[in-house]
């Protein structure tokens, strides 16, 4: 769709817009989170670099971009099951071969970004502790990187401010992902609408912004939960209660086609109408869904994310320009509010109430998560 030439032509027009703004990427992935499972140590070559193994790092390169096709979406007809999984673990492994603070500055330096938020993810049998101390280790003295939690599914909903307390008092966070599919979060089971909401109240608490998955999920390893992030059912929950912004990303049409993600867009409107503090990502978005969000949705409300490493950074922000130019005379304005007005202050914003809670006091637990420290 866009050749080499027209690529670094769109860079360099996003490089000179931004000499004057501070560009922020509001949705990053610092680990591979469909399956959660790859291990990483310090490569011999780059204390900055993690590889799941010696294999050396090579620094990412601009390219013609030929599709705006999810990288995993090759896969989801296959038939068998099995195929399948070891088709998307094999291709998702490669994309997450190595993480860590080198890879995505060098991410960041083609795209001119300044800053990001790495958002892990809580999915069943994973170590949330370990992970956290991972991600520490990579990122939390580098201000250019701010940090995100996920509360694992087996935590009580009585503990999810106790919980949510003692990560905010041990880690430099200040944002909460949830991801109903791969956490297992089904939000019409009264249960686990407690727990968003207990969530959501937390933050609220701790200044802490939130980051919900929307729209479906046909990649993950539980067919039952694919739907689980859809916004009929996201509708149901109390988002005023978070206080902070709550943003919904993939402006909740992740996994749909542009014939059906009309009726939704109407959805997460109708949820924005109701709740102030709703705004939107546009990550992971193919071209005409992001057309679709950017047309329908007011930009005052909408926030660049990548959705890298699963995207590279480069490749997500000229597709957003690129839409831009095709669906707006004011292209250039509109970007500057995507891709940093916005996500600044969203960075920036305040709860409307929030207290001082002596951390010390309830962080007595093993582990943060209800598992031992690691």
């Amino acid at each position: 769709m866009l050749d080499t030439a027209q690529v670094r032509k769109y860079l360099a027009e996003i490089a000179h817009i931004k000499q004057a703004h501070v560009l922020v990427d509001v949705h990053v992935h610092p680990f591979e989170v469909i399956f959660n499972g790859l291990k990483y140590r310090k490569n011999t070559a780059d204390g900055m670099v993690y590889s799941q193994n010696e294999t050396t790092y090579d620094p990412p390169e601009i390219a013609a971009v030929m599709s705006f096709v999810a990288p995993s979406a090759r896969c989801r007809d296959l038939v068998n099951e099995n195929v399948r999984k070891k088709y998307l673990m094999s291709s998702l492994g490669k994309l997450y071969l190595h993480t860590g603070r080198q890879v995505f500055l060098d991410q960041m330096v083609l795209s001119g970004i300044d800053s990001a938020l790495l958002l892990p993810v809580s999915s069943p049998g994973t170590a949330n502790d370990e992970q956290m101390e991972l991600l520490a280790a990579m990122f939390a003295d580098d201000s250019r990187f701010i940090l995100g939690y996920a509360v694992a599914k087996h935590v009580g909903n009585d503990r999810i401010a106790e919980t949510i307390a003692c990560a905010a008092a041990r880690y430099p966070i200040k944002a909460i992902k949830i991801h109903p599919a791969i956490s297992g979060i089904n939000v019409c089971e009264r249960h686990d609408l407690e727990h968003v909401e207990c969530i959501l109240s937390a933050c609220r608490g701790h200044d802490l912004r939130v980051v919900v998955h929307g729209g479906r999920s046909p990649d993950v390893k539980t067919r039952e939960t694919v739907a689980y992030g859809e916004l009929d059912r996201l509708e149901r929950v109390d988002w005023s209660l978070a206080g902070n912004p709550v943003v919904i990303a993939h402006a909740g049409v992740y996994g749909y086609d542009e014939g059906e993600a009309g009726s939704c867009l109407e959805t997460l409107k109708r949820i924005m109408v109701r709740h102030e503090n709703v705004l939107v990502d546009i990550s992971g978005l193919s071209h005409g869904l992001l057309c679709l969000a950017l047309t329908r949705l007011d930009p005052q409300r909408i926030l660049f994310g990548s959705d890298a490493l699963y995207y590279p950074q480069w490749r997500a922000i000229v597709t957003l320009y690129h839409a831009l130019k095709q669906t707006t005379s004011k292209a250039d304005e509109l970007f500057v509010m995507i891709a940093s007005t916005n996500p600044v202050n969203f960075i920036a914003a305040k709860a409307a109430v929030a207290h001082e809670e002596n951390a010390s006091n309830v962080c007595k637990q093993p582990g943060i998560d209800g598992g031992e420290h690691v």
